[in-house]
């Protein structure tokens, strides 16, 4: 015996025995600490809370929870609760080892009252108690222990009103002042009152106002507080406290005040022992008559038309007395016109009459004469009343608008600008260029203006322009508002061809009218007659003889020419200038007549004379060129300087002489071997040369022999089939190249050995044909090309070959052994063989994806026998292989074959032959499944089926089929049924049919198994099935159901509920397949009267549904509630439920049960409110309007009911957002079904445009308690009471206004004009909607030349340019300022606001619209120049730079260049200062261009204007001399002398268009009056010839008369080339002179040597000079420095030809005077006064020449001025 294990044993025992015997342990409760304390308010369920008192002091603990301690705890174990206490409080079920002390879920405070005890036994809690008795017992009623313990209640304080002497808890108190009652006035007297026993610190109550927003107009009277909200009474006896009014209360601002009160006790304990009591007193404010009328309905704008009649109604007013209350008085009404624009009458307009309903209707007094506005003002008294508070005025508007009775018109605009007052009634005449841009406006006749205008005002003076049926001309603008400007513009460029358009085009331009109009008002018209005018903008065509269109673009002419075509000598192979060849499509014959041919490309074998004709100048070599392109230039110069070239393209095309003969690169004889069966294979590449560029090389070849084996010689042999050969033109010059190809398969059994040549020939010799060979050797080489093949062998040992296409029969059973031999039809054998040799004929057997069969042998030699075998027996079962087998036998060759041989293939069908190897079953009906193994047939029938004879139970053989997997049908169709194992109920016939032989009982057994087997007879045997078949017995249903003792007969339900169970009746039936249906008949009806409801349908209501308990066997009945029912309407129904069998055979079995269902009534109905005498359904919204900052106080009336008999209503106010909540109140009513709110302070709409709070009305009937809530939003509407704010644009700090880049729109280049926006305005209004639109405004007055372009748009904002702006005008140049200023409420035109203003600047940005402008005004430069000129000389133009008015370092940027090609002249593209870069030997003449787009961004509009510059050189033999009487002493009679000689000889040369050129006076030394020798010169104009002597002496003989009368005595002659004195000498002086010859050598020596030390002095001194003035020398070498005009301490010196006419005119001068006058220039200077070296006869000398060439050059003024004025500037 294990003793460890007795040990065990007997633990557990002593443990259980411990644990299951009573008594085993004591148990006992254990009270919480302290005292156990609740308030009378907790409501049911509310756990009692405990106190400790420690150190004097009361400490809130937690909830009374009595625990369970000293032992385990029973099962079941509870506690009770008994004493006086057990009347109002429980306690709970023990959880965790304690429980709980909670209020009953019945308590009332009326309930509990009567057991408490009111004298305290508590020094520590002074309140009302009652006794408690707790007890633990377990479930067999045993008592563990008792414990006691007082429960404590702090009552409810109350609050008695004084004035009543009665208590005002939780109710409303009414009270009423007068409004502006002064402050400290006592409304009541309260008394708080606690009901406690004693005093102690439960009694510490406190008294507060609650929810009053401040400041608030109340407070409570002897209270400790400084706002007194809020008093703390600290005693056990009564504190009174008055309630005072604060401040004065105002009836039109809220007429009724509810003050709320709050009394709460235990101030200091927490709030779930604190009672509280709230009420609220309703004060009443009483209005005083003291507010003027409010106009509470008007429009802010009323629009007329014009033509209203009189005594027509306007609008209505409506104003109502301020004071709401008795106080209220009739309003009568009055009206004063305070202006109006319709001044055609001094009679009033308008007028104002009371109507019934106390409205005022301001009505037509006086008819209108024009649109406009009128301003009224309304005034509104209170009748009876004579206080200045009884009137209120009413200012508003009138809009009186226009109507359309109009039609617009068109006037010319004078060049003042303004309107004539009468329209055009003809055509107007215009012109506009042909190819014009679309926008381009076409130019009226005069310059002239057309403006188009609607006298009607508004949308009745907008109409729209068009033009009539035509597609080229627009008119702009196409809208118009009142009026506008107008041009007609291009619109389809295309169409604007003078040569299509050869006579004025007529346009109609119509206005259209947009709005109806009053009467037919006729359509404007206007007429403009359009000239068309042509300009040069079409080329001059060569069209080339027998061509359709012209030589240019992709168009070229192509010619030809031999090589031999040159023969040393010019040779003219085109005329392009004759007459019949030039085309040119300009209308006018100016435009088309002026031709000029130049070759357009570099091309040295030919040239082009300037009338058109080509020609050839050098020889043609076909092998250096074999063509040429020759471009040929035609430009047409227009009579609008315009010059259009077209350019043709001639492609010349050199011959060639073919004469070489072709030759192969390599000569050497081609041999090659070649396998047989090869086709379509390169042999060999071949090559050719030709010497000639003309060749075309052709390759051939030709059989020579061709030999079979065995040598023998076919001549026959196709040898074009077998080789090709193929020529092309090789990459590289004069070469060919040919392919040799085999595309045709030697025989090798046919042809061994082929011999051939290949030829080459030219087929284009010139020279007779030309060809080359070579020899050409092919060998064929055998290979295997022999599959192999299939031969029936006969019975007599012949054999015959099988075709691809014969299908070979064979059969085999199936489930045959492995390696049996398919047997062959007709008993034949097969055989397979190879006709190649060796290795050629080895080849390999096999059957082509196939798992069943296989062939053998499988490795031939030659040829062999084949068998086909049985590889796979599993897989040969006839059921699955239903068809013949096709098996293809692959022969695949071992050796490499010869190209691809085609496959050799034996088809055999072998077909499988079928055993009885399958048994047959019987398929179940449901699944298609067979009748075997689990797999049973269940079928049914009922327990009296058998009636004393055999019954058939089921025929197999017709309720289904047999399946058998046989596929014969031999093997399938013979079957024969019997039982397989012995059934005493059941017997089955050899045809199938299961018959029941004995009676079945369902009681006994209620289910039977049948085995049925199903043999199957084959051919080769027997094989058979088992079927298993199910039988169920079914019960005969014959017992009735009834219901069970227990149904329920009388019962209550609640109204209203829906989808409630409300009963279960149970029912029983005895057959087990019993199938009982419930069902519920009305019996009757009655209402709370007592009165039947004959159209009460209980099926609409109550439902009964059922199900089986199959546990208890039962069927359960539930009564369900599906439709409340009102007992309003039905109160008592009774009824009977119906219990029935519906599976019974015998007749309708059935159970019935009456019963009675009680209606109990609750408050199921909610208050309806309606409002404007529509219903408001809960949680639906309305929307009253109240204006912002109303002055009166508005009301919004309720009416209130509810169908149950509830006629008590609580009505409160819920705010989403308490800021608003004291914005409207309930008003004081003594009507229940009435609720009337007053909103009795002002909104602002800005802030809040909506204010969404509740209305909710609760009944106060029974429960549960019902309650309607209306969502209320307050809609305010808006004044217009702010200023419109511009938001753009902006000044910066306030002060800097933005600036605005604008383009200029106006300029040379611009000639089309469009609107365009700069700016948008922005603006805001924090007022609605209602009082737009804002119109916006803008001031010129810091820009007043700004008015006339631009505008701003007054409802967009949008500032727009009118017309072109020119920054290159006066004051545009500038940064502008511009003010804006912004106006709300045009709608209505009255109460309107304007905004601060708003400055902005802007400027006009450039832009390239102005062209370079030369200043000589013939329009081309000249100047003189010696004929000893050198290179590097810079020109002396003076003034040849043009001049841009766009911005100099942007759009007016300058860039220059010579145009005139091949010209020795080079230009600084910044200065224009010319040089040329070699002597000019003759006249030139050449073209300067000036270029203004070079700055990015000035490309567009950018121009290129060209100016001809003309170099005249000057030599002495086209000088002309003159005989002039000149006073050469008086210098300003002599400087007059020469001016009137200048003028009159500059006038005749510009008679002749010739210019006039003053070279000097000879002798200018002599001092005496008497005559002079002028000398001059005619010059042409251009660089053709000048005049020659004869023709000026005719022309100056022609003005003889003129010449004297400024001083002429002689005409003269040409100068010669002596340098003999003008004045003529005596004889007698002539020896004097040949005397004084050697004296004078000495002289002439020494002075030439004193003469070049003084001028080197004074080059020295120059230089000085101008060091340090940045200036530099630009004289040529060897002609002296410039001269500077400074002197060495920096003092500008004075030199009358310098200062008249500059530095480059005094070089010009310089060689002038020094020819003639034998002087220097150089010494013409001023010398410096420091100059100590020079002698004073020196000075004299310089002073002298001075003297002379000042007077030279006044004398020169005209014709110096003439030069700047025509070729200096």
């Amino acid at each position: 015996m294990d003793y460890r294990r007795s040990g065990a044993l007997f633990t557990l025992v002593t443990l259980t025995v411990l644990i299951f015997i009573p008594g085993r342990w004591t148990i006992s409760l254990s009270l919480p600490p302290g005292q156990l304390i609740i308030k009378e308010q907790a409501s049911p369920g509310s756990l009692v809370t405990t106190i400790e008192t420690k150190n004097g002091g009361t400490t809130v603990t937690g909830n009374a929870t009595i625990a369970i301690t000293d032992g385990p705890i029973p099962a079941n174990t509870f506690v009770t609760l008994s004493g006086s206490c057990s009347t109002c409080f429980e306690v709970s079920a023990v959880v965790n080892e304690a429980v709980s002390v909670h209020v009953k879920s019945d308590y009332t405070w009326e309930t509990c009252k009567p057991f408490l005890t009111n004298t305290p036994i508590s020094e520590a809690v002074k309140l009302s108690f009652c006794p408690a008795q707790f007890e633990l017992r377990d479930l067999s009623g045993t008592l563990h222990d008792t414990k006691t313990a007082n429960i404590f209640v702090n009552q409810i304080p109350i609050i008695f009103g004084v004035n009543k002497l009665l208590p005002i808890v939780a109710q409303q108190e009414l009270f009423a002042i007068d409004e502006n009652t002064g402050d400290e006035h006592r409304i009541v007297r309260l008394v708080s009152h606690d009901p406690d026993v004693r005093q102690s610190e439960w009694h510490v109550r406190r008294l507060t106002i609650e929810n009053c927003l401040e400041p608030c107009p109340f407070k409570l009277g002897n209270c400790s507080d400084s706002t007194g909200l809020s008093c703390l009474a600290d005693i056990s006896d009564d504190v009174r406290h008055d309630l005072l009014l604060v401040a004065p209360l105002d009836y039109e601002k809220q007429s009724v005040h509810f003050i709320q009160l709050k009394l709460t006790d235990a101030n200091g304990f927490p709030e779930v022992l604190q009672n509280s009591v709230e009420t609220v007193i309703t004060l009443i404010v009483r209005d005083v008559q003291d507010t003027a009328p409010v106009f509470s309905s008007y429009p802010p704008l009323k629009v007329i038309n014009e033509d209203i009649a009189v005594g027509a109604s306007v609008l209505t007013v409506l104003a109502i007395d301020g004071d709401y209350g008795p106080n209220s008085r009739r309003i009568l009404y009055t009206l004063v016109e305070l202006d109006s624009t319709d001044n055609a009458s001094s009679l009033p307009h308008l007028g104002i009459r009371t109507t019934g309903n106390g409205e005022g209707e301001v009505f037509v007094l006086n008819p209108f004469s024009a649109p406009g506005f009128v301003r009224i003002n309304i005034t509104a008294t209170e009748v009876g009343c004579f206080e200045a508070f009884c009137v209120s005025s009413l200012v508003l508007r009138v809009q009186v608008d226009d109507v359309n009775n109009h039609a617009a018109e068109f006037y010319f605009v004078d060049s003042d600008g303004l309107t004539q007052s009468t329209p055009i009634t003809r055509p107007v005449l215009a012109t506009v260029s042909e190819n014009s841009n679309v926008g381009t406006a076409v130019e009226l006749e005069n310059g002239a203006l057309i403006r188009v205008e609607d006298l009607d005002q508004g949308v009745n003076a907008a109409f729209t322009l068009r033009i009539v049926e035509n597609d080229i001309f627009e008119v702009s603008p196409v809208s118009v508002q009142g009026s506008n400007y107008l041009s007609i513009r291009v619109k389809n460029k295309t169409l604007l061809d003078a040569e299509e358009i050869r006579d004025p085009i007529e346009l109609t331009i119509i206005a259209a009218q947009n709005q109806p109009t009053v009467g037919n008002l006729p359509e404007s018209t206007l007429t403009v007659i359009v000239t068309v005018g042509d300009v040069n903008d079409h080329e001059s065509f060569y069209t080339p003889p027998g061509r359709p269109e012209p030589c240019e673009g992709i168009n070229h002419y192509v010619m030809n020419t031999t090589e031999t075509f040159y023969q040393g000598t010019r040779v003219e192979l085109l005329d392009l200038g004759a007459a019949a060849a030039l085309s040119d499509a300009d209308r006018d014959a100016v435009n088309r007549d002026q031709r000029l041919f130049r070759l357009g490309n570099t091309e040295d074998h030919f040239s082009i004379l300037p009338d058109g004709k080509l020609q050839v100048i050098r020889t043609l070599d076909f092998e250096a060129a074999q063509s040429h392109r020759i471009v040929v230039d035609i430009d047409n110069t227009g009579a609008n300087g315009i010059t259009k070239t077209s350019t043709c393209t001639i492609d010349l095309t050199v011959n060639d002489v073919n004469d070489e003969p072709p030759e192969f690169t390599n000569r050497t004889s081609l041999a090659f071997t070649v396998d047989e069966q090869l086709k379509d294979h390169p042999l060999v590449s071949l090559q050719a040369k030709d010497k000639d560029a003309s060749a075309d090389l052709k390759f051939s070849i030709e059989l020579v022999r061709a030999d079979g084996p065995g040598v023998i010689e076919d001549s026959d042999f196709p040898l074009s089939e077998h080789l090709s050969i193929i020529s092309q033109e090789s990459s590289a010059p004069g070469t060919w190249d040919a392919q040799l190809t085999v595309i045709k398969e030697f025989d090798r059994e046919v042809i061994e050995t082929i011999q051939a040549r290949v030829m080459v020939t030219d087929e284009k010799s010139e020279v007779g044909v030309r060809t080359d060979e070579i020899a050409l050797t092919i060998t064929v080489r055998d290979v295997n090309n022999h599959a192999a093949e299939f031969l029936f062998v006969l019975a007599n040992g012949s054999s015959q070959s099988i075709s691809s296409t014969t299908v070979i029969s064979a059969t085999v059973t199936e489930n045959s052994n492995a390696g049996t031999a398919v047997e062959l039809a007709d008993g034949v054998f097969i055989r397979a063989r190879d006709l190649d040799l060796g290795a050629n004929a080895a080849f390999t057997l096999q059957i082509v994806d196939d798992d069943i069969f296989e062939v053998s042998p499988t490795n031939v030699q030659g040829d062999n026998n084949l068998s086909i075998r049985v590889k796979n027996s599993t897989l040969l079962d006839a059921e699955v292989i239903r068809t013949p087998r096709i098996l293809n036998i692959k022969a695949t060759q071992t050796a490499t074959a010869a190209g691809t041989l085609p496959e050799s293939i034996l088809r055999v069908n072998v077909t499988v032959l079928d055993v009885n190897d399958h048994a047959s079953f019987y398929m179940l009906p449901e699944t298609k499944r067979h009748c075997e193994g689990v797999n049973h047939l269940a079928i049914t029938t009922e327990e009296t089926i058998f009636t004393g004879k055999p019954v058939e139970l089921l025929d197999m053989a017709l309720t289904s089929t047999l399946s058998d997997n046989d596929r014969d049908p031999e093997n399938r169709d013979r079957t024969q049924f019997r039982l397989a194992e012995t059934e005493e109920h059941f017997a089955v016939t050899s045809a199938g049919k299961i018959q029941v032989i004995r009676g079945l009982d369902f009681e006994t057994n209620g289910t039977h198994q049948i085995a049925v087997a199903i043999d199957n007879i084959g051919t080769n045997g027997i094989t058979t099935s088992i079927c298993t078949v199910d039988l169920t017995v079914d019960d005969v249903n014959d017992e009735a159901p009834e219901f069970t003792e227990l149904a329920p007969r009388a019962f209550a339900v609640d109204e209203n509920l829906k989808d409630h169970l409300m009963v279960t009746f149970e029912a029983t039936d005895k057959d087990a397949s019993g199938d009982l249906e419930f069902s519920i008949i009305l019996v009757r009806a009655l209402s709370p009267r007592g009165i039947e409801d004959g159209n009460f349908r209980l099926s609409d209501h109550i439902s009964v549904t059922s199900h089986k308990n199959t546990t208890r066997n039962v069927w359960v009945a539930e009564l369900t509630v599906k439709k409340g029912l009102d007992r309003e309407q039905t109160e008592k129904i009774t009824a009977r439920v119906i219990v029935k069998d519906k599976n019974t055979k015998f007749g309708v079995e059935t159970d019935e049960l009456p019963i009675t269902i009680t209606v109990n009534n609750l408050n199921d109905n909610m208050p309806s409110i309606t409002f404007n005498s529509l219903p408001v359904p809960d949680g639906d919204s309305i929307s009253p309007e109240v204006p912002e900052n109303h002055n009166s106080v508005n009301r919004v009336d309720f009416l209130v009911s509810d169908l149950d008999d509830t006629t008590t209503f609580h009505k409160q106010l819920l705010f989403i957002e308490d800021k608003y909540k004291d914005h409207v109140i309930f008003a004081p009513t003594t009507d229940d079904g009435r609720i009337t709110l007053l909103i009795n302070k002002t909104f602002d709409y800005e802030e809040i445009k909506i204010l969404p709070f509740t209305l909710l009305v609760t009944d106060l009937g029974v429960e549960p308690i019902q309650q309607t809530r209306v969502l209320i939003n307050l809609k305010i509407t808006d004044k217009n009471d702010n200023n419109p704010i511009i938001d753009f644009p902006l000044q910066y700090n306030g002060t800097i206004p933005v600036v605005t880049l604008v383009p200029e729109s106006y300029g040379n280049n611009l000639t089309v004009f469009e609107q365009f926006s700069i700016l948008t305005v922005n603006a805001t209004d924090a007022d609605s909607e209602a009082f737009l639109p804002l119109n916006y405004y803008l001031n010129f007055d810091d820009a007043p030349g700004l008015v006339d372009f631009l505008a701003i748009d007054k409802e967009s904002g949008i500032i727009s340019v009118l017309k072109a702006l020119d920054r290159e005008a006066p004051g545009m140049d500038q940064e502008l300022t511009l003010q804006v200023r912004v106006q709300d409420n045009m709608r209505n035109g009255v109460d309107q606001r304007r905004s601060d203003p708003t400055n902005f600047r802007i400027r006009i940005t450039d832009v390239n619209d102005n062209q370079p402008v030369f200043s000589s005004p013939n329009g081309y430069f000249w100047i003189l120049l010696e004929k000893d000129n050198l290179a590097n000389t810079v020109l002396p133009f003076i003034k040849q730079q043009a001049t841009d008015d766009d911005l100099p370092n942007g759009c007016g940027k300058i860039i220059y260049s010579i145009t005139t090609p091949n010209v020795p002249v080079m230009i600084d593209q910044n200065t224009a200062n010319l040089t040329i870069t070699s002597k000019l030997e003759g006249d030139l003449q050449f073209n300067v261009e000036a270029f203004d787009g070079s700055v990015a961004g000035c490309d567009v509009g950018s121009s290129r204007v060209t100016v001809p510059m003309t170099v005249k050189i000057l030599v002495k033999e086209l000088l002309y001399e003159m005989i002039v009487n000149i006073e050469m002493d008086n210098a300003e009679e002599k400087l007059a002398a020469i001016d009137r000689i200048n003028q009159q000889l500059e006038l005749i040369a510009n008679l002749y268009d010739f210019d006039y050129v003053y070279y000097g006076i000879e002798n200018p030394k002599s001092r005496a009056t008497g005559p002079q020798v002028l000398n001059f010169a005619f010059l042409n104009r251009t660089t053709q010839a000048n005049l020659v002597k004869e023709e000026v002496t005719k022309i100056l003989g022609s003005h003889v008369a003129q010449l004297k009368a400024v001083g002429m005595t002689n005409l003269g002659t040409a100068v010669v080339t002596d340098t003999s004195p003008a004045e003529p000498f005596d004889q007698k002086w002539i020896a004097v002179i040949v005397m004084g010859v050697a004296v004078l050598a000495l002289v002439v020596v020494a002075s030439v040597f004193f003469a070049e030390k003084r001028k080197l002095t004074l080059k020295l001194r120059a230089t000085k000079a101008m060091e340090g003035t940045g200036m530099t020398n630009p004289g040529v070498e060897g002609r002296g420095p410039s001269l500077s005009p400074y002197g060495a301490n920096g003092t500008q010196k004075v030199n009358p030809i310098l200062a008249k006419y500059g530095v480059d005119r005094a070089l010009e001068l310089k060689h002038s005077f020094a020819e003639h006058h034998d002087y220097e220039l150089d010494e013409v200077a001023v010398a410096d006064e420091s100059d100590a070296d020079a002698s004073s006869t020196d000075r004299d000398s310089v002073g002298g020449l001075e003297n002379i060439e000042a007077a030279a050059a006044q004398s020169n003024r005209q014709m110096i001025q003439a030069q700047l004025r025509n070729g200096h500037r």
